[in-house]
This record gives structure tokens, C-alpha cells and sequence, in this order.
């Protein structure tokens, strides 16, 4: 056929509907046939019109006509919605039911964090203090260069062991205790309150990983999880006179050379370090002078080479 073959999308254009004879069409597959079944043909003026004999699908409509400028809903989706709050409800109302819910989902709001609750000031951080330079150490986390300057220091890393032995020791000896009288429900409380203690006094390494285990359900119990989710606000601070000094080496003057007013003590204290609010001298702006912990670098460094060392004697035994 030398004519031109035109496809013509007619909708439901009353014009397409005309009953007009079907030609014969050949395919090779079921599916092409089912298809071309949906065209009709017709000649005219030598050209061959395929037209469309189903209508043009229309939008499905979700709103009725609208009243004052807002649309309304309509099959029934306003029902549907008041169906799905009610639902809501009840599932909230059957996890406050259940105690362990209701703490988990209490403390992940952050419902029951009081500042009476948090880290007790009189807690003492334990620290790595070494008198030789750590100008070696990385400040980003290179697991060859603290190897390296860990593995020249073997007592240091003794003395950091014992201190996390002799901690972490009792509390697991409490711990098991309390699995062979069956008395963990009855000491959970307790023990929670005693893991966030003695997190928060091993140092930054630890009290971040008690950060990160305060939002894992699946691990801790919903109490533990609320007594380490404390951690995440305020940890106890260091000595004032410490962290004047160290401004004022940082500086390489005297702070009231730098600022007309310093707080005396600090507005915030966390694992790493701990802020004060400060005023310019310059232009008098109001600043937050934010202190690093004394040695805070070779504690996490050292926590780190503990951790990492004993991760790869455990990865010997997946079981």
C-alpha cells in the first residue's frame, strides 16, 4: 500500500464510533492481536485512518465541587481518615499498657529527662594522663599511628585496662548475680543507673558509645536505654582553674586580655569537652569559648586501640 497509514486518537468523538467493517490484521503474537483489535479501519481518499474505538481514560476524580474554596473528599476517604486516627489511638493507648513501651517511647520523646537526673558532678572521669607529648597521636582516627604509639607504651595500656577491669568487673559480677537469683526485673533500675555511672567515668570513647547504644531497642532494655539516653545532655565537667589555663595557652595571654567577661564556670559541659560564655573586647560580641578535656586525646585513642585489639581476638570466634 503506497498510502501514508495515519493513527488517530478520536477519544469517544462520536465520528469514531461508526460501525465500520474490521480488516483483516495478521500478528504473530496473542498479544499484538488483543491490541489491534481496539482499531478499527477505514479508507478514505486513498489514505488508511486507524481509529481508536475505546474511549479516552479520565482522570479519576478525589475531591467533589468545592465549598467556600476547599475541596471536600469524596468516596468515602473522610470516613477512611477518621478510621485511620481511631486505629492510631488504640495502638497508642495498648503501648501505654504495656510498661516497657511506655518507657521506651517516653524517653525517645525525651519525657522523663530532668536536669536532677543527669550525671552527678561528683562522678570523676577516668583519664589516660601520660607525661610524654602526644603530638604523635592522629586527630583523625588512623588505626597504624595509634597502634604505633600505643604499642611503645605498654604500661599505659596496662593501667588502662586495669582501670576498665576493675569498673566494668563489679558491675558484671552484680550483673550475674542478679541472672542466678532471677532477680533482673527487680535490680533493673539499678543497674541501669550504675551502667550510666560508670560510662560516663570511663570517658569520651565509652560515653559516646553509650550514646549511640541509648537509641538501640534491640540491645538494651527500654530503662537502660532511658539512662543512657542522660548522657547525650550533660556529663560532669573538670576544674575551672584547669580550663582557664588551658585558654590562656591557647591564647598565649592572659583571657582578660581577649575578653571583658568570662563565665566562671561553664554553661555546658560534654564528653569532650565543656563551654563557656565569653564577651569580646574587640567589638564586644558575645561568644562560646569551648574548652577541650585534658587529655582527652590519648584516653579515646587508647580506648580505641583496647577496642580494636579486642575486636580481632572475637572475630577468631563468630559463634
Amino acid at each position: 500500500m503506497d498510502a501514508a497509514a495515519q493513527l488517530v486518537y478520536c477519544g469517544i468523538d462520536p465520528l469514531c464510533r461508526s460501525s465500520l467493517p474490521y480488516r483483516g490484521i495478521s500478528s504473530s503474537s496473542s498479544s499484538s492481536q488483543s491490541s489491534l483489535k481496539k482499531l478499527k479501519i477505514r479508507r478514505k481518499n486513498g489514505v488508511v485512518r486507524a481509529i481508536a474505538t475505546e474511549p479516552k481514560p479520565s482522570e479519576s476524580k478525589t475531591t467533589a465541587k468545592p465549598v467556600n474554596g476547599i475541596p471536600r473528599p469524596v468516596n468515602g476517604s473522610s470516613t477512611r481518615m477518621q478510621d485511620v486516627s481511631q486505629e492510631i489511638k488504640r495502638v497508642r493507648a495498648q503501648m501505654e499498657e504495656n510498661e516497657d513501651l511506655a518507657i521506651l517511647m517516653r524517653g525517645l520523646r525525651g519525657q522523663n529527662l530532668k536536669d536532677s537526673l543527669f550525671a552527678d558532678n561528683n562522678i570523676k572521669l577516668r583519664l589516660v594522663e601520660v607525661d610524654e607529648s602526644s603530638e604523635f597521636l592522629p586527630l583523625v582516627y588512623d588505626p597504624a599511628s595509634i597502634s604505633a604509639y600505643w604499642g611503645k607504651r605498654p604500661r599505659a595500656v596496662a593501667t588502662r585496662i586495669v582501670q576498665l577491669t576493675s569498673v566494668a568487673g563489679g558491675f558484671l559480677s552484680r550483673l550475674a548475680w542478679d541472672v542466678i537469683n532471677k532477680k533482673i526485673k527487680e535490680n533493673e533500675v539499678a543497674r541501669a543507673i550504675e551502667l550510666r555511672e560508670i560510662v560516663t567515668s570511663l570517658g569520651p570513647a565509652y560515653i559516646k558509645l553509650g550514646q549511640a547504644l541509648s537509641i538501640r531497642p534491640d540491645i538494651l532494655s527500654p530503662v537502660a536505654m532511658t539512662e543512657l539516653q542522660k548522657l547525650c545532655d550533660k556529663v560532669p565537667s573538670f576544674p575551672d582553674d584547669v580550663a582557664m589555663a588551658l585558654i590562656e595557652e591557647e591564647l598565649g595571654e592572659p583571657w582578660y586580655n581577649i575578653y571583658s567577661e568570662l563565665s566562671p564556670s561553664p554553661i555546658a559541659a560534654a564528653s569532650l569537652g565543656q563551654v563557656y560564655k565569653g564577651r569580646l573586647k574587640e567589638n564586644g560580641d558575645l561568644v562560646a569559648v569551648k574548652v577541650q578535656r585534658p587529655f582527652v586525646l590519648e584516653t579515646v585513642t587508647v580506648d580505641l586501640f583496647i577496642i580494636r585489639n579486642l575486636g580481632l581476638v572475637l572475630r577468631k570466634f563468630p559463634q
